[in-house]
């Protein structure tokens, strides 16, 4: 068996979909895959035994030049782990803008009348030879289709791995949103039937898409990307709460909540709890937001060593969503990754968002986490969490338990790999 991965990012340890997939296939040998991948980014990992990358700009460039120039790439294991190679590139991928329904429209409109699937990308295909194909798309519709070209070209069986939920949303009131949204269904529809296993990130999600497409979805949540600790990090005294993510879905509001709280907290008991975010966003708007509140700290964007120093020496961890209603209908079935690492590290993890969510509910579910489900609770719980050794300290061994059962990535990915050999 060789595995075809199609995916926007590659195989990485600094981002959360790169170290998703790296999760998912760690019981696999390097001659077991090769990835196509189109974000600007380049693998820091050696996983995979080829990389081939078409990006926007080459997609754009070929309206010029008539010309996709796409090429393989080699894992750098000395990589700076940036997210992009050209910090150039951080701007135009990271605006917001991008998110507009014309604009996923318009991109999608340039993917689908490049020639990519040129000579340079078929040699590669066929000097790699895989037997199957799994894809890890997203919001954009060349993804799907650019899997659906090869699957054909090459009479490939197809396994999709569904995070995100883009199908089961909202209707849209914007005339140009309800375009984007509805062709994105259509091509999630047929990427599903044309599928013969659909991978899931939730037993919420699972029963949602078997109600709708049928019995061809298996959940596999998140493994953890550390090794899962043998005992819990206790502290006897905790000075700052500790957020390592992304600001994406409003997720910037909820933590601007607990930095008012602890604000709260401190002119009411004299103590000086402080928030640290560690984080991508460049978004002036929001940075602007959060440094409005004292107890915030904002500490930028770190990998590697440094981010495995600052996440080992948590006093506690956060994780957060938001509360309105377009960020839940974004997350409601999704399991963030940090949760798995959170979880393994035995260290104490506060939870704070809505409780309909896949997420908050996996874990008030297990009890393995200290969950807070409204704005009006963040105060007394806070300051119980905060105050309390033994209530943080069980948590984290219940952590450690549930992530044994369901986030040990070996275990996981060996289940993968058995889904996968069967289809």
């Amino acid at each position: 068996m060789k595995v075809l991965i199609v995916s926007h990012n590659p195989i990485t340890t600094y981002q959360n979909m790169g170290k998703t997939l790296l999760s998912l296939f760690s019981s696999f040998r390097i001659e077991d895959l090769c990835q196509f991948y189109i974000y600007p980014s380049v693998p820091n990992i050696d996983t995979c035994k080829s990389y081939y990358r078409i990006t926007d700009k080459d997609i754009l460039k070929s309206y010029f030049t008539f010309k996709v120039k796409g090429k393989e790439i080699k894992a750098d294991i000395q990589y700076r782990s940036q997210e992009f190679e050209n910090e150039n590139d951080v701007k135009i991928y990271r605006n917001k803008k991008n998110r507009l329904p014309g604009r996923m429209l318009l991109r999608d409109a340039m993917w689908r009348y490049a020639h990519w699937f040129n000579k340079g990308l078929k040699t590669w295909m066929e000097r790699e030879k895989p037997t199957c194909i799994f894809v890890a798309p997203g919001a954009a519709k060349f993804i799907y289709r650019i899997a659906e070209k090869l699957a054909k070209k090459y009479n490939l069986p197809i396994v999709s791995y569904i995070c995100d939920d883009y199908y089961f949303v909202k209707d849209q009131k914007n005339f140009f949103k309800k375009i984007q949204v509805k062709s994105l269904q259509s091509q999630i529809q047929g990427l599903i039937f044309r599928s013969t296993a659909v991978i899931v990130i939730s037993k919420e999600m699972e029963r949602q898409y078997s109600k709708h497409f049928g019995d061809k979805f298996y959940t596999l949540m998140t493994g953890s990307n550390y090794q899962i600790s043998n005992e819990i990090k206790s502290k006897e005294n905790i000075k700052e709460i500790t957020y390592l993510g992304n600001l994406d879905c409003n997720r910037y509001r909820a933590l601007i909540d607990i930095g008012q709280t602890l604000k709260k907290i401190n002119e009411k008991t004299g103590s000086s709890y402080i928030l640290k975010i560690y984080s991508n966003e460049t978004n002036s708007e929001i940075l602007s937001d959060l440094s409005k509140v004292n107890t915030i700290k904002f500490c930028g964007f770190i990998t590697g060593e440094e981010f495995n120093k600052v996440f080992f020496s948590a006093d506690i961890l956060l994780h957060v969503e938001a509360f309105d209603e377009e960020s839940i209908d974004r997350v409601k079935y999704s399991v963030s990754t940090k949760i798995a690492d959170s979880l393994a590290s035995g260290i104490c993890l506060i939870a704070y968002g809505p409780e309909e969510v896949a997420s908050m509910r996996h874990l008030i579910e297990h009890e393995c986490a200290y969950c807070i489900t409204s704005e009006y609770a963040l105060m007394d719980g806070l300051t119980e969490i905060l105050n309390n050794k033994q209530k943080r300290d069980i948590l984290a061994k219940k952590g450690l338990e549930v992530a044994k059962e369901w986030h040990d990535s070996q275990k996981n990915s060996q289940n993968f790999y058995k889904l996968l050999s069967k289809h």
